[in-house]
Order: C-alpha cells, then structure tokens, then sequence
C-alpha cells in the first residue's frame, strides 16, 4: 500500500511540472553497434584489447570503429577482415544503390547552422575536432525528429532501431551512428529557441553527453520538429562515416 502511494506522489509530481510549463525536457541516447559484431570474438582474438577493455561490449565496439577496421581485425569469427559496417545494410540487397552522403547546404541562420555551430564550439573547448553536416544525417534526423513527435523513443514506430532510416531514406548503413533525442516543452514552438534549451540539457545528461564528444564521429545531422501544442522535438544524428 505505501509502495502505490509512494509511487503515485511521483507520478503527480511530474503531471504538475508538466502543467506548470516549466522548462522540462525529456530525452534519450543509443548508439547502433552493428549486429555482426562479436564482442566476445574480439576481445578473445586481441589480447591487448581484452587486457584494456574486458568483456566491455561498447568499448570494444568503440575501439573497432577507431583502430581495428583499419588495422584489419576480424570481430567475427570467419571475417575477413574490417569489412563489418563497411558497404550498407548486408538485408538491403542490390537493386537500389544508396545516395551519396554529400555535404548539407544550409544558410547562416537556418536551425541546423545554429546547433551546428554550437556544437562544434562545445566539442572545440573539449580539444576535439569539429564535426560536418551531412545531408545523409540531416535528412534522417528530419525523419527521426518527426517520428519521436508520435512515439519517443530509439525504436521507430515500425519497431525497428533508429538506424533503418538511413536505408529508408536512401543511404548506405552507416559503420556507427549514434542518437540523441529530446523534447523541449518550454519554447512555444520557436525552434531557434530550443536550440540552447536541447544543448544544455543533452551537456547535462552523462550519456548525452558522451554522444555528442566521441571522438570518432564524422558527420552530424539535426532534426526539428514542432507538434500542435508548441512542443519541440529536436534529434542529433551522428554517423562515423
């Protein structure tokens, strides 16, 4: 009995905050490890990563995308050598050949230039290079931003990860790609407004913030999308390659 009504305090508390209109954001991060990959494998293959990293499946992960592809590990059994990630989603077959990734066009002013902007600042205080905005993430971060406007979460209403909009939207399966995601509540639907609110608040999350300073990435894409009670959706999109 004290658990349900502990339990329902809660509940209230955030029914309030919500009603209240204060700056709430609600958020998530996934990075994609590719289904390949044997963390196990690997570790037991290279006993200099094992001796550093364990059975760590994300930090095997990241030290494949880093060093070991170019190297030429192998990160299952039977690989030939970097080769996971390398060429699209191995289910997407041949007939349609994915767009070219290209280089996004945007104006001084536009949403994505600010955030764009913003973000390399942050990632150049930290001694980190700055990341480019791809048309390939910018288009699936639209995608993204307006599917988490109806379902928020890493899994799109299909039910598939995140990741599958990249191939839905034409583009090659990225070797690594990363997600945040947020809901800012308290902009009345000014996006430009949201920017700052959705940086500080990814900044503030350990594992938000983690996504936006992994040195490995290359490319980023932003998505921005208002919903008709002035909600902002607002989605990083990040892509190794």
């Amino acid at each position: 009995m004290k658990k349900g009504l502990s339990f329902g305090v809660v509940i209230a508390a955030l029914v309030l905050a919500v009603l209240w209109g204060m700056p709430v954001t609600v958020h998530a991060t996934e990075t994609s490890i590719d289904a390949k990959f044997d963390y196990k494998y690997y570790a037991d293959t290279y006993p200099d990563v094992k001796k550093a990293y364990g059975y760590n499946k994300e930090a095997l992960w990241n030290h494949y995308v880093q060093y070991g592809k170019k190297e030429g590990r192998k990160c299952y059994e039977g690989d030939p050598g970097g080769t996971v990630g390398s060429g699209g989603d191995s289910s997407a077959g041949t007939a349609n050949t994915p767009k070219a990734s290209g280089t996004a066009d945007v104006k001084d002013g536009d949403p994505a230039a600010i955030m764009l902007e913003q973000l390399n600042a942050y990632r150049a205080s930290k001694k980190l290079e700055p990341l480019e905005l791809s048309q390939k993430c910018l288009d699936v971060a639209n995608v993204r931003a307006a599917e988490i406007g109806k379902k928020f979460s890493h899994k799109r209403p299909n039910g598939t990860k995140f990741i599958t909009a990249y191939k839905d939207s034409g583009y090659a399966r990225p070797t690594t790609a990363g997600e945040n995601c947020t809901k800012v509540i308290s902009c009345k639907g000014v996006v430009a407004d949201s920017i700052p609110i959705a940086m500080e608040d990814f900044k503030g999350s350990p594992s938000h913030n983690k996504a936006m300073l992994r040195k490995y990435w290359k490319y980023v894409g932003f998505g921005f999308y208002v919903d008709s009670k002035g909600n902002v959706f607002v989605t990083q999109e990040f892509s190794a390659d």
